[in-house]
């Protein structure tokens, strides 16, 4: 992508695919802004669109994704992708609920024990 990027420094699919690259490479915030840039130049790719929700939830930045899922869906009302993001960002953000409880839970205990 970068080879690319020199050419054509406003080729939304290069920034794209480098906004998911330095999102495996857990860059993230780097991500982000790649992605944000793809997205200025081309606001109908929903794949990056994608890669910046996933972003968020790779970062478990989980409101952030469900209120950029919720972006999406008024993008692309009838993308059906679309749902799946949503619960799966919800799922996620319950699971890491879930753990916050049984921290707290935890140290509950260790504080009765005191």
């Amino acid at each position: 992508y970068v080879e690319v990027l020199k050419r054509d420094p406003e080729n939304s699919h290069a920034l794209g695919g480098k906004g998911n690259i330095l999102r495996a490479m857990k860059k993230y915030d780097d991500a982000i802004e790649s992605l944000n840039e793809s997205i200025k130049i081309d606001p109908e790719n929903y794949w990056t669109y994608t890669i910046k929700f996933w972003t968020y939830e790779d970062m478990k930045n989980y409101q952030d994704a469900i209120n950029f899922e919720n972006t999406m869906l008024e993008k692309f009302p009838n993308e059906e992708k679309n749902i799946l993001n949503l619960l799966m960002g919800f799922y996620k953000a319950r699971g890491n609920e879930i753990k916050v409880k049984e921290y707290n839970e935890k140290i509950q205990k260790l504080e009765d024990l005191k």
